[in-house]
C-alpha cells in the first residue's frame, strides 16, 4: 500500500537491526527490536558528563567522568582505571605487562607479573623493594646495606647496585651517573656504563667516546628516517663512585639516559667482562618483542646485564617493559619533551640474572609502546667471576648473612658427647659455637674438646691460658682441646668459639672463652687453634672423654651452633 508511515526515534537503533513492526487500524504501526542492541549507553542515550558505554561489537566497556574524561577502561587486551588517554596515574593490567601502577607524572611506581611484586622510586627510576618466588630485597639507596631475605639453596648474584640519570639537550655530553659501589677493601666491584641518545635528525653517523678510565664496549648508532639512536657501553674495573662523561661526534642530541649497573667484586676472583652482544629492531605497533643474543662464551655464574633502549618522535614512555624469564628488573628511565607533533621520547630499562648451566640462544622481552615508528636497540654484557652470595636460607645485609642458628642439641640423657652436627651449612663467613652444661661428677676433672669431619689424626694445634697463668699446648694431637668439665655433679661448664673462614679459608682458626668450676671456685679460660685441613667444615663434634665412672655432660646440657 502506497503511502509513509511516521515514526519517532526511540533510543539507538542500527542498520540492518531485525524488528518486528504491527499495524493497527486505530493505534497505528510499532516496530519492537527482535535482536540484542551490541552499544549500550548509561544513562540511556547520554552523549556526554559521567557514563559508561558497552560496545559488544568492539569488545570493550568503557567509563567517562563529568569531564568527558576516559577514566576506565575494559577490552580483550587491557584494563585500566585512571587516565587512559593522557599521561598520568593509573593502574593497568594486561596479559604482558601484569599489573602496573603509574603516578601523576606518568611515571611507573609499582609492578606486579610473572617474576613477582617490584616497588620503583618514580624519579630516580630505582627499584627500591623486590618480592620474588624464594626471596625478598629491600635496596638502599645509598647502595651499601641492601637487606634481603632468601630460601634458596644455592649462591646467588647479589641485586646489583642501580642509578639512573636523563638529560634534556645534552649536546655532546651525555652523563652516566654516580653510583656506590658495595663495600669492599680493597675496591674490586665492576662498573657497567650504558648512555642512549635521541635526535630527530635522519641518518647521522655518530661515534661515542667513553670516559677517561674506561674500556669501550660497543658504540651504535641505529638511524631510519625518523631518527638516529645512539648507544654506548664502557666498562671500568675497580668501579669508582662518581659520574662519568661520554663524548659523542653528534653535538645536538635531544634527549639523553645514562645508566650505571655495578656488579660485587671481592669474591673468589675478580670480576671481569667476558663479552657483549647487541641487536637492534624497528617497532610500530602497540607491542614489540624484542630479541637478544647471549653473549659470546657465556657460562654457568656469569652476571648477564642487558640494557634495552628506545626512541620514538610523538608518543610517550612505554607503559609496561616485561622482565625476562629469570632476570630481576633493575629500573627504567625516560625523558620526554614537546607534544603532539614536536614530541620526542627516549627511554632505557635494565635487568640482570645470574646465568645457569644451560641457557637459551637469545632472550626475549615484550614492550608496550606508545603510537610511532620506534627503534630498539639491546646491549647484554657478561661479566665472569661475579660475587655470588652464599645461598641457603639467610638474611643479609650489604651482601653478607646476619648471625643464624644453624643447629641446636640438648641431652636427653647423661652423654660423652655432647653434639655431633653435620652437613653444616656453607653460606656463612663464620660459625660459632656455644655450649651450656653440667657435670655427671665422677673420677678426674676432664677437658671437652673439638673434631672437625670426624678428622681423628694429628692435625690439631691449640693453646689454653687461665686465669691464674695456667697454660696448656698441644701440637700435632688428635684433638682440638677447649673448656673443662669438674668431677663435681653438677658442676656448670660453659663457652662459646668461633671458627673462622670454616668453609673457604685453608686451616680454619677457632678462638674462644670458657667457664668451669665447682662453687666459687673459678676457672676462666682463653683458648686458641686451628685446624691443619684444606677442608670446608661441615661436621663438629663436641665431647670429652668420659665414660661413666667419669664426668660426662648431664641431662639437659645444650649446644648451639650458629652462622654469621
Amino acid at each position: 500500500m502506497p503511502g509513509v508511515i511516521p515514526t519517532t526515534r526511540l533510543g539507538e537503533t542500527f542498520t540492518d537491526e531485525q524488528v518486528r513492526v504491527v499495524f493497527d487500524g486505530t493505534a497505528g504501526a510499532n516496530a519492537t527490536r527482535t535482536s540484542t542492541e551490541n552499544r549500550i549507553v548509561l544513562p540511556f542515550g547520554a552523549e556526554s558528563g559521567r557514563r559508561i558505554i558497552a560496545d559488544g561489537e568492539a569488545g570493550f566497556i568503557a567509563f567517562y567522568d563529568e569531564n568527558d574524561d576516559l577514566v576506565g577502561l575494559l577490552d580483550t587486551d587491557r584494563w585500566v582505571i585512571g587516565d587512559v588517554e593522557n599521561s598520568g596515574a593509573r593502574v593497568q593490567l594486561d596479559p604482558i605487562g601484569g599489573l602496573t601502577i603509574r603516578s601523576d607524572g606518568d611515571e611507573l611506581v609499582s609492578i606486579l607479573d610473572q617474576n613477582g611484586y617490584t616497588l620503583r622510586d618514580p624519579t630516580t627510576g630505582l627499584v627500591t623493594a623486590e618480592i620474588h618466588p624464594g626471596s625478598f630485597r629491600l635496596i638502599d639507596p645509598n647502595g651499601v646495606d641492601d637487606i634481603e631475605m632468601v630460601t634458596e639453596s644455592t649462591g646467588t648474584l647479589p641485586n646489583p647496585v642501580y642509578r639512573s640519570a636523563v638529560e634534556v639537550n645534552p649536546g655532546a655530553s651525555l652523563v652516566a651517573p654516580a653510583a656506590p659501589n658495595f663495600t669492599a677493601t680493597p675496591a674490586d666491584d665492576i662498573g657497567i656504563d650504558h648512555v642512549a641518545a635521541w635526535i630527530r635528525a635522519t641518518n647521522q653517523a655518530a661515534t661515542m667516546t667513553p670516559p677517561a678510565g674506561y674500556t669501550e664496549r660497543a658504540d651504535e648508532a641505529f638511524s631510519l628516517a625518523q631518527g638516529t639512536l645512539q648507544t654506548s657501553v664502557a666498562t671500568k674495573h675497580p668501579a669508582d663512585t662518581t659520574a662519568h662523561t661520554f663524548t659523542s661526534s653528534q653535538t645536538n642530541w635531544q634527549h639523553a639516559v645514562g645508566t650505571r649497573v655495578v656488579i660485587k667484586g671481592s669474591g673468589a676472583s675478580s670480576p671481569s667482562f667476558r663479552s657483549i652482544s647487541y641487536a637492534e629492531s624497528v617497532a610500530t605497533g602497540s607491542t614489540h618483542v624484542a630479541t637478544i643474543a647471549k653473549p659470546a662464551g657465556t657460562v654457568a655464574n656469569d652476571a648477564l646485564v642487558v640494557f634495552v633502549s628506545l626512541g620514538v618522535n610523538g608518543g610517550s614512555v612505554p607503559t609496561g617493559w616485561v622482565t625476562p624469564p629469570g632476570f630481576v628488573f633493575l629500573g627504567a628511565n625516560f625523558s620526554t619533551s614537546g607534544s603532539g607533533a614536536t614530541q620526542t621520547t627516549v627511554a632505557t630499562g635494565a635487568w640482570a640474572k645470574l646465568a645457569g648451566a644451560s641457557e637459551p640462544a637469545d632472550y626475549s622481552t615484550t614492550i608496550n609502546l606508545p603510537t610511532g615508528t620506534k627503534l630498539i636497540a639491546a646491549s647484554m654484557v657478561a661479566i665472569q667471576n661475579a660475587f655470588l652470595v652464599p645461598g641457603g636460607v639467610q638474611i643479609r645485609m650489604a651482601g653478607h648473612p646476619t648471625r643464624r642458628l644453624l643447629a641446636f642439641n640438648e641431652l636427653q640423657a647423661a652423654s660423652a658427647t655432647l653434639c655431633d652436627f653435620q652437613n653444616i651449612p656453607q653460606g656463612y663467613d663464620n660459625l660459632e659455637l656455644v655450649y651450656d652444661t653440667t657435670s655427671t661428677g665422677g673420677g678426674a676433672t676432664l677437658r671437652a674438646f673439638l673434631r672437625f669431619n670426624a678428622d681423628a689424626g694429628n692435625n690439631y694445634f691449640y693453646r689454653i691460658s687461665q686465669e691464674a697463668g695456667v697454660t696448656a699446648t698441644g701440637f700435632g694431637v688428635p684433638t682440638l682441646a677447649i673448656g673443662g668439665l669438674a668431677n663435681t655433679a653438677g658442676a656448670r661448664a660453659a663457652g662459646s668459639c668461633n671458627i673462622y673462614g670454616y668453609a673457604s679459608t685453608p686451616n680454619p682458626v677457632m678462638l674462644g672463652h670458657s667457664y668451669h668450676g665447682v662453687a666459687l671456685a673459678v676457672h676462666d679460660e682463653s683458648m686458641s687453634g686451628q685446624w691443619n685441613s684444606a677442608a670446608a667444615i661441615n661436621r663438629i663434634l663436641l665431647q670429652t672423654t668420659g665414660a661413666p665412672a667419669n664426668p660426662q655432660f648431664a641431662i639437659g646440657s645444650r649446644a648451639y651452633l650458629y652462622g654469621y
